[in-house]
């Protein structure tokens, strides 16, 4: 199993806004320090929830910061981007790191940050599509030209080449049949989180997407890969976790159900699966026991952790998982804490595990 950070780097409070990003790139450096494998990055613009307007950017900061540790971005929006750009930018990354780059892409939800950046949410599918062709044909071939209905170019080199062969590893963020039918189609894989449906709902979710990988496109059940984004915060006991992580948790999830399409009048098309999400989670302060029962996060200890992720490697095959401990604000050195408590009491027990594929993933199951 490998073990990432994440963090959309979120604003609660005025800051010192160089204090800010200082902190973060130590946070990074220390995570390699503890011998994590990847940390990740999300873009957001427009509020506090997250101050990444770039992944790019930051992660050229972070590469320069850092020697071993890989990072990655989950995700770089595709319908806010020009996909040659986006190709060019993580083709020098890839370059000026030596390899060291994961490139998460994703179509975006929030209302207001397609509003913010001019784009249009009711196609971001279709945009999306072509994005994701342009960017893996650029790579896949020294000279390549496209013609869509929203990206037009002649024969192409894009300079410089990515190092890694033929390319970065590429995730896609998603989880409807439609995204399936792209993941199949160029042999990528998907980026899943329970943040907003509860691990039962994740878990026959990936099943469901991993038959669909095999059945309709495939791929072997030993080469799919759903790197799953949790939300975590550890600590020595299980009250002061509490303690720590419950004010963070109530202004991170205040903040995401505002954002997601639904949470403030209808949904544009192809988003109504959020709409039904906001509909159907409860309003005022959330239950860190209900979090930590329903699989959506895990606030407590090294024990509970544990028994957790080896849960995941037995009924999922989990290989990746991004720890998101940054959330809400939380103060630096609960962060440091929690990542040290895990990287020295959870990781050693599950780097090295191997577990046979779930039957699951291998065909549909059988009807009575």
């Amino acid at each position: 199993m490998k073990f990432g950070l994440f963090s959309t780097l979120s604003y609660t409070s005025e800051v010192d806004w160089h204090e800010h990003y200082s902190k973060f790139v130590k946070e990074v450096q220390y995570a390699e320090e503890l011998g994590y494998d990847t940390y990740w990055v999300s873009e957001h613009h427009g509020s506090g929830y997250g101050t990444i307007p770039t992944d790019a950017v930051i992660a050229a900061t972070l590469l320069a910061s850092t020697r071993k540790i890989r990072i990655g971005s989950a995700v770089v929006n595709l319908p806010f981007s020009n996909p040659v750009r986006v190709a060019e930018e993580w083709a020098y990354l890839d370059a000026v790191s030596g390899g060291r780059v994961d490139l998460g892409v994703g179509r975006g939800y929030s209302p207001g940050e397609f509003q913010l950046m001019n784009a249009d949410p009711n196609v971001s599918r279709e945009v999306f599509a072509e994005c994701l062709e342009v960017i893996l044909g650029v790579w896949r071939n020294r000279n390549f030209s496209y013609s869509g209905k929203y990206y037009n170019f002649p024969e192409t080199e894009i300079l410089p080449r990515p190092v890694q062969r033929p390319h970065p590893p590429v995730y896609v963020a998603a989880l409807s049949p439609e995204t399936f039918e792209l993941v199949g189609k160029h042999g990528l894989n998907i980026l899943t989180t329970p943040s907003l449906m509860g691990m039962d709902g994740l878990k026959s979710a990936i099943t469901s997407a991993a038959r669909h990988l095999v059945t309709e496109s495939g791929r072997t059940p030993e080469s799919i890969d759903f790197p799953i984004q949790l939300i975590m915060h550890l600590a020595p006991t299980k009250e002061e976790a509490y303690k720590v992580a419950d004010e963070p948790l109530n202004w991170y999830f205040d903040r995401v159900l505002t954002k997601v399409p639904g949470g403030k009048g209808n949904a544009a098309k192809s988003y109504e699966f959020y709409q039904t999400i906001a509909q159907n989670t409860a309003s005022g302060a959330v239950s860190l026991d209900a979090l930590n029962e329903n699989g959506v996060a895990v606030i407590g200890t090294a024990e509970e952790a544990l028994k957790r992720l080896e849960d995941l490697r037995d009924t999922i095959n989990l290989k990746q998982v991004m720890l998101w401990m940054n959330f809400g604000g939380i103060n630096h050195e609960h962060v440091k804490r929690s990542m040290k408590i895990f990287a020295e009491e959870v990781m050693p027990h599950l780097r090295n595990t191997k577990t046979p594929v779930p039957k699951a993933f291998r065909a549909e199951p059988a009807h009575s």
